[in-house]
């Protein structure tokens, strides 16, 4: 079958131009950008201003309101009008309410995994940690579908084939011992220009301000504000320490409030804020001076976060947390904190600070690591591997 006979669906809810930047759907759209070599690809997403569309990178990009559990029939009947070959369907436990939908679907199905499949007491350590309702709103009622329901609903649908970002989403959903459904870890890419010679760290000589760097929203779900109490820890033992906020999507004017309020820090504590996006030669300066990466996220709406990646590229050591594929990411290459308090987060700073030798050496190693990490041209070429093959169903 030639590329014009060729046409994959992806259906996705949220890709949109200011979202595809982020993940999950950096992911998709990487996969759809190499998937369009060869064959036609659209994308079908949730719009409130119903049927639409638009080119994003090259890729159709199709908005419907029938993306929803009501709207079943009316989302069949759009899909029939798109004649797919294969159908690339962006899962959660949540997609059990589109049960007859993707059922009735004919063509080949694949299915992607780009969430984790958080257990309900992780949800609850976010409400306990103060984090905002609306920041992991569908990662609460995607923790209450069962997971066995879900293992049940991928093969009842038809979907024989399930592509996940990690290990740990790999074995969450464990392998059928009927074997209905294939599992296969495609991990995110990394662009080609993160790829360089890694700049194993800086060795900070006593008495020397330490920095830190955390880039992101400043939303407590990101562990923002356990850097924050973890600072003021520091304060107490007199070691200098400079806090670099890459504040991703902050405006200037929230920037310059978190500098000037010092949130009650002493003079040995210095706050640089950063507004905005920061293009990719800016942020591999902040990385390259920067002495250690902290990003311990409460919950992540994706397996992967690429701010890891980006870090560990320049042999920056990532301070973290034991959230979903985290872990397999920093594995003797970076910090998983044992528990997502502040004491402990601080506790491992002054640690990192105090043993320059092995901040240099877990730097060594992520940059290592990195040489051999997966492109996002690789990544397309694993995934075309799993993807269904027009004519099979």
């Amino acid at each position: 079958m030639n590329r014009a006979q060729q046409h994959v669906l992806i259906v996705a809810h949220g890709f949109r131009k200011e979202n595809v930047p982020l993940q999950p759907w950096r992911y998709l759209y990487e996969l759809a950008a190499r998937l369009a070599v060869d064959a036609k690809v659209t994308v079908l997403t949730g719009g409130a201003q119903g049927l639409g569309k638009e080119t994003i990178g090259g890729i159709e990009v199709v908005s419907t309101t029938n993306l929803r559990v009501f709207r079943q029939r009316a989302l069949n009947e759009e899909i029939a009008r798109i004649a797919p070959t294969e159908v690339l369907w962006s899962i959660t436990p949540m997609s059990v309410l589109l049960y007859a939908a993707i059922k009735r679907v004919a063509a080949c199905k694949v299915g992607v995994i780009t969430a984790p499949l958080y257990r309900f007491r992780e949800v609850v350590f976010a409400i306990r940690q103060g984090v905002p309702f609306v920041e992991y709103r569908s990662l609460f009622f995607q923790s209450l579908i069962p997971k066995s329901l879900f293992r049940a609903f991928i093969p009842a649908v038809g979907i024989d084939r399930v592509i996940v970002q990690s290990r740990a989403n790999r074995d969450a959903l464990g392998v059928t011992s009927s074997k209905k459904y294939s599992l296969h870890v495609v991990r995110v890419g990394l662009d080609a220009e993160s790829k360089l010679a890694p700049n194993s760290g800086r060795l900070v000589p006593s008495g020397e301000t330490f920095t830190l760097l955390y880039m992101g929203s400043l939303k407590p779900i990101r562990g923002f504000n356990l850097i924050l109490d973890a600072i003021r820890r520091i304060q107490a033992s007199g070691v200098p320490v400079r806090l670099k906020v890459l504040a991703r999507g902050a405006t200037k004017d929230e920037c310059e409030e978190l500098v000037m309020s010092k949130l009650s820090l002493s003079e040995n504590v210095q706050i640089e804020c950063y507004p905005g996006w920061l293009d990719k030669a800016e942020l591999q300066s902040q990385l390259q001076n920067t002495d250690l990466v902290l990003l311990p996220f409460i919950l992540v709406p994706s397996d992967v976060p690429i701010t890891i990646l980006e870090s560990m590229a320049l042999g920056k050591v990532v301070v973290s947390t034991r959230v979903d594929g985290i872990p397999e990411l920093l594995h003797e290459r970076g910090v998983v904190l044992e528990r997502s308090t502040p004491d402990v987060l601080a506790s491992e700073i002054l640690r990192l600070r105090e043993d320059p030798e092995l901040l240099a050496r877990l730097g060594a190693q992520a940059g290592d690591f990195i040489e051999t990490y997966p492109g996002w041209d690789e990544v397309g070429i694993e995934a075309k591997q799993i993807i269904c093959r027009p004519g099979s169903t």
